[in-house]
């Protein structure tokens, strides 16, 4: 049984060994397609030509491009490739590939120009993470169901962090509404079952104290009477 930190330590299991200094590349000579041959870089920034991408399904070769936003015609440093590509693996995430990598990555070199590098990068996306089940505690005020009912976040659904987020922030409008404006929202745990490929969510509430009004103090109305704005006003002293 795989917890939440499990869950987040897989993310990113090998990039950083990856990169350091763009991996163990073949040596120079080696001939690899019309042009180009497999290479190292050897300075500290490289000029990328272009970049291709093998193993994807989910995104297409035109996202990823755009995802990783290598424009042409200038140079990088190790540093920017990597954190490009932990870009790509959080818009991976974003959709709930939760165990997406970078498997390896590849440099030709341009024959006609040394500076000049084409960048393939070899992913595994992993199986996308969906939701099982969804459990709630610490709810007195409003039933599970009925809080269920709120949320966009549904079993068989992809687990979207995005999308739980927006989910919380239902919750807590709903429960500030009826007058439990320090409630809270966490997500407790997530639970990743492999023999089902699914995720179980257990999230806590904390609903805090009923606050009523007891006064309403208005300031800085010079023309208007305060009673006359405290008359219009939708909420009363003594309501939550």
């Amino acid at each position: 049984m795989v917890t939440h930190k499990d869950t987040i330590s897989l993310m990113l299991p090998h990039l950083r060994s990856i990169l350091k200094w763009f991996l163990v590349f073949l040596s120079l000579g080696l001939s690899c397609g019309a042009g180009y041959l497999i290479a190292q870089p050897s300075s500290s920034a490289v000029f990328i030509t272009e970049v291709k991408t093998h193993g994807n399904r989910f995104f297409s070769q035109r996202e990823i491009t755009r995802i990783l936003n290598f424009q042409s015609k200038r140079y990088y440093s190790p540093q920017v490739v990597q954190s490009r590509l932990i870009e790509l693996l959080e818009a991976y995430r974003s959709e709930g590939f939760y165990f997406s990598r970078v498997d390896s990555l590849q440099w030709l070199i341009d024959s006609d120009n040394n500076h000049h590098f084409c960048l393939h990068v070899y992913l595994h996306e992993g199986q996308r993470l969906k939701i099982r089940e969804i459990h709630i505690a610490g709810n007195s005020v409003f039933s599970t169901p009925k809080i269920l009912q709120w949320l966009q976040s549904s079993p068989s659904q992809p687990l979207r962090k995005a999308i739980l987020e927006q989910d919380f922030q239902t919750i807590l409008k709903t429960y500030a509404n009826h007058g439990y404006p320090l409630c809270q929202v966490v997500l407790d745990s997530v639970v990743y079952e492999p023999s089902t490929e699914g995720a179980k969510l257990f999230i806590k509430i904390v609903e805090g104290p009923l606050c009523r009004i007891t006064k309403i103090f208005v300031s800085g109305n010079k023309i208007t009477h305060t009673n006359v704005i405290t008359r219009e006003l939708r909420l009363k002293p003594g309501e939550p």
